[in-house]
């Protein structure tokens, strides 16, 4: 597997403060990447140059002169991508050095999988340079992607997509990601891939490090009605894609939570049997399941509560 390919797509704005760290998390890797390549969005900072400079030859920045979502940035990326594997990254997180490599042996390990997710944990950063946990581990263990996952989906569980490693194959097939939504583009590309039906298999041997921090582009840009009315418009879609290929419970949780949406977002007044049975199980579910886990997440996020395991990723970085 050392011979295999790995492209690497960032999209990044104005990100000149964070994306050097990222940028060397990724060069630094013990099974190297075979291309980086860096959409820039309209930075009016000095990001391009800084890259530029600092990583002249190991990344292939290309400017994006259109639609500047993230999604467009990334479907630019596919576009120009060479590799075997697609390494979708954002420019503000960091990765294990180990990550490639851990990856890699799953997959020889199991030809027939199409993806390998690991951990990953959100952490600030002090200006000394010392990382402190926020949240659990998240994703230590694997949550057994199966026919199921769209469920929980529906119901608030998700995986970053920079937790992913893909094969390239895969990508094309599933097809670009959605170029007209900021905020849950991620949410609709991960929920299309899982209703594709890959073979998705778990390694916890490395980290994606999910920087904390207070110019989240995203958090920025969206207020959170903005943010929910967009979740709303996504999920409604979805539904009305894949329908007929989801069981009557997934049908019933998803009208439930497009209901919910619209309640928060002022859309409509919510009344309905079917809707206040529907809303209260689930909320008696995530209370059992936070009482289990004890934490603010759901058993099918896998938190790990223990200190050592952060402690042994930030020895890998």
């Amino acid at each position: 597997m050392q011979d295999c390919k790995i492209s690497v797509i960032i999209p990044t704005l104005n990100r000149a403060d964070f994306i050097p760290e990222t940028i060397h998390s990724i060069v630094n890797q013990t099974v190297k990447p075979y291309e980086i390549i860096v959409v820039d969005n309209g930075s009016d900072d000095n990001t391009v140059e800084l890259l530029g400079k600092l990583f002249p030859e190991q990344v292939k920045i290309i400017q994006n002169d259109g639609n500047f979502y993230p999604g467009a940035a990334r479907n630019l990326g596919i576009e120009a991508a060479t590799g075997d594997y697609i390494q979708f990254f954002d420019s503000d997180d960091i990765m294990t050095k180990n990550r490639f490599e851990s990856l890699l042996a799953v997959f020889a390990k199991n030809p027939d999988a199409d993806a390998v997710y690991s951990p990953y944990v959100m952490a600030r950063e002090d200006n000394f340079g010392s990382w402190k946990q926020t949240q659990p581990v998240l994703q230590y263990r694997d949550s057994h992607f199966r026919k199921r996952t769209h469920k929980d989906m529906l119901k608030g569980f998700f995986v970053p997509v920079p937790c992913f490693l893909f094969k390239a194959s895969v990508i094309k097939s599933v097809g670009k990601w959605r170029e007209d939504i900021f905020a849950s583009e991620d949410f609709d590309y991960l929920f299309r891939l899982i209703m594709s039906n890959i073979t998705i298999k778990h390694d916890n041997k490395s980290c994606v490090i999910y920087r904390v921090h207070g110019n989240q582009i995203t958090g920025n840009a969206f207020s959170d009605k903005r943010r929910d009315i967009e979740k709303l418009r996504c999920l409604a879609q979805l539904l009305s894609r894949y329908e007929n290929q989801l069981s009557s419970r997934c049908v019933s949780i998803a009208k439930t939570m497009i209901h919910r949406l619209e309640h928060d977002t002022n859309c409509t007044n919510i009344s309905g049997l079917n809707y206040w049975f529907t809303n209260l199980s689930l909320r008696i579910s995530n209370k059992i399941n936070r009482m289990v886990t004890r934490t603010d997440w759901q058993r099918i996020h896998q938190p790990e509560t223990d200190k050592k395991v952060f402690r042994d990723y930030l020895s890998l970085l």
